[in-house]
């Protein structure tokens, strides 16, 4: 949470403007609110200080409908989202929530990635230690500036952070760029300015878009080496290059930086095909908004731009396989008129009738669990077949 701090009393200020409005994160790092910059503890004076106070202090309490922490405890118990002006009780404004987006209340065109992550957190601050670790990177400096990076990629990019399959360096000096391998998505960042420096992130491609990855050699000589990634049309989705030359040492490190990458990369590409965890449909208030969100990640895992029109014929699709293949079998019917008593099914799209059948379907089988049970079974594993199927239709 802020705190503020009283500059004229010696308090930690912001290195950059001045400002006592630092948010420490859990990763040892600050962050100034005005400015939305993040530095390192040892970049503040006092700045240690500050951050090891800030592992005693509770997470942030986040509206589940639209993420914020602007929340106004009432004197029942309950809160009140100050933007939306709605009321949630206190076990639904748990800061380890994911934000449950309302269809009735925005369109998945709205639900940019850095809005709508793909069911994680993605509370920057997260202790990377194991990231680390994995790629080779000890030196404690590099840990704290990489550390940085990744609470950037995280707020840019609205990276989960249990979505992040690991990450990778580039380059030999003291100021190398590093990769961000999500579940998703590649990022790269790194840090610019002499002076007024500041963090850079941007997305290199999504993991869907590659069909084929290579390591290569090439340029004169072969000086250059790469990680070479195809689509499925046998064009370049990126290329990262190396260039050889230097001390003995260089050659070494540059290759174990490209065989991590691409086995960090490769690693990505096989997690894909598994559906991501998600909270069953058994705690959504609208199943048929369930599948909605459902076919958002699945038409933004596909590496296609989210659009209302598409994630709504997914779903569509979705709902129209869950009523013949999961409804009938479970209520022992031919015919889904049979679930309603006249023997009629009201007027309606699939999707603007999935909630009022599912009722139906309930009522019929006598318990709702084995019914949210077919149906997570089935969003699971047919995941990977829509992600194919949505990115080679619109890719």
């Amino acid at each position: 949470m802020p705190l503020d701090k009283n500059p004229a009393s010696g308090g930690v200020v912001c290195p950059s403007c001045g400002g006592d409005d630092l948010e420490p994160l859990p990763s040892g790092n600050l962050r100034c609110v005005p400015e939305d910059q993040i530095f390192g503890k040892n970049e503040i004076p006092g700045g240690d200080t500050l951050a090891i106070a800030a592992a005693a202090v509770p997470p942030r309490l986040r509206c589940p409908s639209c993420g914020t922490t602007r929340l106004d405890e009432q004197p029942n118990g309950t809160y009140r989202c100050i933007p939306e002006d709605k009321i949630f009780g206190r076990h639904e404004v748990d800061a380890s929530a994911r934000p449950a987006v309302s269809h009735a209340d925005r369109s998945p065109t709205q639900q940019t990635r850095a809005s709508r992550p793909l069911g994680r957190s993605t509370v920057p601050g997260h202790n990377y230690a194991n990231l680390f670790i994995d790629a080779g990177i000890s030196d404690r400096r590099d840990q704290e500036r990489y550390g940085r990076y990744l609470d950037a990629a995280v707020a840019q990019e609205g990276i989960g952070v249990d979505d992040i399959v690991g990450v990778g360096e580039k380059g030999t000096g003291s100021r190398n760029d590093l990769y961000v391998i999500a579940r998703q998505t590649i990022a790269h960042v790194t840090e610019i300015g002499m002076f007024s420096k500041r963090i850079e992130v941007r997305s290199i491609a999504p993991i869907a878009a590659i069909s084929r990855l290579r390591g290569t050699q090439e340029g004169f000589k072969g000086t250059d080496i790469t990680i070479t990634a195809n689509d499925a049309s046998g064009g370049i989705a990126f290329k990262i290059i190396w260039g050889l030359g230097g001390p003995d040492w260089v050659e070494p490190l540059i290759l174990r930086q490209r065989q991590h990458l691409f086995e960090v990369i490769s690693k990505a590409m096989d997690s894909l095909s598994e559906a991501p965890r998600r909270p069953s449909v058994a705690s959504a208030s609208s199943k048929a908004g369930a599948l909605m969100d459902w076919a958002a990640d699945v038409v933004n895992a596909a590496g296609v731009p989210v659009s209302d029109g598409v994630v709504r014929e997914h779903a569509m699709m979705a709902a129209g396989v869950i009523r013949m293949f999961t409804f009938l079998p479970l209520g022992g019917f031919d015919d889904l008129n049979k679930f309603y008593p006249n023997g009629e099914m009201p007027a309606g799209s699939v999707l603007e009738t999935f909630d009022d059948l599912y009722e139906h379907v309930i009522a019929r089988v006598g318990n709702a669990r084995p019914v949210d049970q077919a149906i997570d079974k089935w969003l699971a594993d047919n995941w990977w077949e829509y992600v194919n199927g949505c990115r080679q239709t619109y890719a």
